[in-house]
């Protein structure tokens, strides 16, 4: 059985010019608070701050020191953020994409140096590939050349189809821009063009994204064959149309799918004594996707923020417990803080922090310590924990959310019209049944179940489309002795946008109750 500091970590900052001293004392200090994980970004940008010169100084101390305090090592690479010399200057890490193919062989050397340096390392616990990805908006020539080669294998090579589709009248798919600037430019920005290239150029962007991450993987594999691989999207419990996200594509990439939840950021929709109960909702959001195998929190906010946030917000103790045991209890293999100690400049300086901005302990870092404790001692009397079978399922599905995301791009800011509103009523309506006591999954709805445990429960709130497929889906689990509570925004639209007649598509006649209308 793993031991409770397996399952507890931080994210380590540390500067270029920091002695070993330093950094040994940092260790340190997250080995006295109880955490056997230490994240650290390997930064491009420092080490190689000239082309060919490598200086790995900094990392060597922080996973000899980590090997000396008996904790691992989540080592991220920074591979899509390089140094100044590659074309990049003046960028310690992002989330953009690759930005030129000339960058592709000195991002190979740079995850290349990193893999040999410390495959064989004794601390050395997890790669991961790329901190907070998403399918970004980014408008390159690399990302016209994907879009330009993903369509053709989207449309089986028919021209034609597209152009039905799109009320275009391309020849070929290399001369097809971007979609925003398919229209007469006059008429861009227009709510009466065709959602066509929309719903398409989300799928593509997902699709840009899996394979990115894709290739990253297989450079270390080159090097590094064991080593289990992450990755840490944001787009859990939000729009993952907008995003680009396809959070079952990017479980097939890597051994364990992580997030990042800062509910400074990412949860200021919801009230605060429900933010626990929004990270454990995600954790079974991902642990429900067919293949998935592994699933961590990656990021939870451990630390108070003033700038570096939606909002300042500070963190209770109790607050970062919850945070730490609603994550393992729902699954999550292990939970990474984010941070242990503060950066020293620019972005982030002075926030974040579970130790004091003086790097001693705190009552936050305290606080990790007895959860640790009461982890160890929970342990010995109950084993390992595992997530409960669910019996309610509250449905949020990317395709259903791409219509959500198009219809709202350019409107009034009007609650139950924004792209997001789908995504985050699921998540709260998650929430509301679990602290009922009754263990809930969100999940898309092609992995809906379409035979009921006894008291199964499927919500659909705001699920804009659906198919055919997963209207019989809902039927047979009704058929099987489940409750299906939906309302009347649901099921509106087919997948392609067109308008059931009557709503909820598929289901209307059978259930003997229909929409036709609204007022």
């Amino acid at each position: 059985m793993k031991r409770a500091r397996e399952y507890l970590g931080c994210q380590l900052w540390v500067e270029p010019d920091d002695s070993p001293e330093r950094v040994d004392e940092l260790v340190a200090a997250a080995a006295e608070s109880g955490l056997g994980w230490l994240r650290v970004f390997l930064m491009w940008p420092w080490i190689e701050r000239d082309p060919g010169v490598w200086d790995f100084g900094v990392f060597d101390a922080v996973f000899d020191a980590a090997a000396r305090h008996d904790i691992r090592i989540k080592a991220t690479l920074t591979a899509n953020s390089g140094p100044w010399h590659i074309g990049t200057p003046s960028m310690l890490h992002s989330h953009t994409g690759f930005l030129r193919p000339d960058q592709r062989e000195p991002m190979r050397r740079y995850i290349r140096a990193c893999v040999e340096r410390y495959r064989g390392h004794p601390a050395l616990g997890q790669w991961i590939l790329w901190n907070e990805p998403t399918g970004g908006h980014e408008r390159t020539d690399e990302a016209l050349a994907h879009w330009r080669r993903w369509l053709p294998g989207h449309y089986g090579g028919d021209i034609d189809r597209l152009n039905r589709r799109w009320l275009t009248g391309y020849r070929t798919f290399a001369e097809i821009p971007f979609p925003e600037e398919i229209p007469y430019a006059a008429h861009r920005g227009h709510v009466w063009t065709s959602y066509g290239p929309w719903l398409d150029e989300w799928r593509a962007r997902a699709a840009w994204l899996i394979e990115e991450l894709t290739w990253v993987r297989d450079a270390v594999r080159e090097i590094d064959p064991d080593t289990e691989t992450c990755v840490n999207p944001t787009a859990v419990l939000k729009n993952q149309a907008e995003s680009g996200t396809d959070l079952d594509g990017i479980g097939g990439v890597v051994d364990t799918i992580g997030a990042t939840y800062h509910p400074a950021w990412g949860f200021t929709f919801a009230h605060r004594s429900q933010f626990p109960a929004l990270m454990a909702a995600g954790v079974r959001l991902q642990a429900s996707l067919p293949s998935v195998r592994d699933v961590e929190v990656t990021e939870v906010q451990s630390g108070n923020t003033l700038n570096s946030s939606h909002r300042p917000c500070d963190v209770s103790t109790g607050e970062i417990a919850r945070f730490f045991l609603s994550g393992l209890a729902a699954g999550a293999s292990s939970v990474t803080g984010w941070c242990l100690n503060v950066r020293s400049h620019d972005f982030e300086a002075g926030d974040w922090g579970l130790l004091d901005d003086m790097d001693r302990p705190s009552e936050r870092s305290r606080m990790i310590r007895h959860v640790h404790d009461r982890l160890s001692a929970a342990f010995e009397h109950t084993g390992s924990w595992r997530q409960a079978p669910p019996r309610a399922w509250v449905v949020m599905d990317p395709r259903a959310q791409a219509i959500e995301w198009i219809e709202a791009t350019g409107r009034a800011v009007v609650p139950g019209r924004l792209a997001n509103d789908g995504a985050h009523g699921a998540a709260l309506l998650a929430v509301a049944l679990m602290q009922q006591g009754v263990s809930t999954t969100l999940t898309p709805m092609d992995n809906l179940p379409d035979q009921a445990p006894e008291g199964g429960l499927i919500v659909l709130s705001h699920v804009v489309g659906w198919d055919t497929a997963s209207a019989e889906r809902l039927l047979q689990f009704v058929d099987s002795g489940g409750t299906l509570l939906l309302d009347a925004t649901s099921g509106r639209k087919n997948l392609d946008s067109t308008l059931h007649r009557p709503w909820p598509g598929g289901l209307a006649e059978t259930l003997g109750f229909r929409a036709t209308g609204l007022r």
